[in-house]
């Protein structure tokens, strides 16, 4: 089945054992995991058979498929499908080139995780359209027009043996991988999809849903920069006690964490939370003006000596340039 199923549910043998009263599939990927040719081969007599279809793919550099070349009569590999996202593997609009060589554009229609459920014309008429079950299995009604893209970073090739998610397979059928997390191996989700809460949770890279992820991150961003500004504070001058540093990390580190749970949650798919409380908590007048061991005092005369840096830097600055003059 290719080598994101190592140990899954679905082993190489069970495949082989298979292949020769159905077909066979080979997958070839890069050196970041992501599969780059897709070969069907119909063996009729078990032996092998021969590629009766192949398919290379194109990725964008933050990991979403930008385009399908499949070999056409000419012999050639040309675009068959392309795409066009408008945040992390939320699509916009998809081109597909026809059997005359003209391409359709289609806008996507999206709901709230991402997940494609309709591709119109610039004029409103329906190429494609589907409905979802709870776990993702699609129920396609109208298909003028390709569109394998389902759950982010998911692609269905319909060829029956699952959804690809790059580091894994998915059964939407059943609402698992067919192997365990390969980064975590986190054997309490098992094999579970997105914390096992495909309505708020989504999992482009097929490692583990995004969300506590972002916190874990956001976390790390918010107490080192507590720290930061800790640091900050201490070269102007600013005795902060034991109890305010203590105050100071874990408040930036909860903070963190949840602006990372935030900012993960689709649709936003950024991390803006996180570098916007980072920002902030890297400013120790924000940090430790609320600190009663810090004194309005302490904090005129913190700014006072910013000001006195200043003006001295600036008389460096004229000072260099006077001297650096032939």
């Amino acid at each position: 089945m290719g080598k994101n199923d190592q140990g899954g549910l679905l082993t190489p043998e069970m495949a082989r054992a298979y292949a020769p009263l159905v077909k066979v599939l080979e997958m070839r990927y890069d050196a970041l995991n992501r599969r780059i040719c897709l070969d069907r081969k119909e063996p009729p007599d078990g032996s092998g058979g021969s590629i009766v279809r192949r398919t290379y793919f194109q990725y964008y550099p933050s990991g979403e498929l930008a385009q399908e070349f499949g070999l056409e009569s000419d012999g050639g590999f040309h675009a068959k499908r392309r795409y066009v996202y408008r945040e992390a593997f939320v699509s916009e609009m998809v081109y597909e080139k026809a059997s005359d060589g003209d391409w359709t554009r289609g806008f996507v229609i999206a709901e709230r995780t991402g997940r494609p459920e309709q591709v119109v014309t610039s004029q409103g008429d329906v190429l494609w359209e589907t409905i979802y079950d709870a776990y993702g299995a699609a129920e396609v009604s109208v298909a003028a027009l390709g569109m394998p893209l389902r759950y982010p970073g998911q692609i269905d090739d319909g060829e029956g043996y699952g959804v690809y998610n790059w580091h894994r397979t998915y059964i939407p059928e059943l609402g698992i991988y067919t192997s365990l997390d390969p980064l975590f191996q986190n054997p309490g989700a098992l094999y579970g999809y997105a914390g096992a809460n495909p309505v708020w949770n989504v999992d482009p890279e097929g490692l583990w849903f995004s969300q506590a992820a972002g916190g874990l991150v956001g976390g790390f961003l918010g107490g080192y920069a507590a720290f930061e500004g800790i640091r900050q504070a201490k070269t102007l001058g600013i005795q902060v006690s034991t109890k305010t540093k203590v105050l100071a990390v874990t408040a930036g580190f909860l903070t963190g964490a949840v602006s990372g749970i935030v900012a993960t949650a689709p649709p936003t798919g950024t991390v803006v939370g996180v570098s916007i409380i980072f920002a902030l908590l890297s400013n120790p007048m924000v940090l430790l003006a609320t600190s009663d061991d810090i004194s309005h005092k302490d904090i005129l005369d913190a700014l006072e000596k910013i000001k006195e840096n200043r003006e001295q830097f600036k008389k460096d600055l004229e000072q260099l340039e006077n001297d650096c003059q032939w």
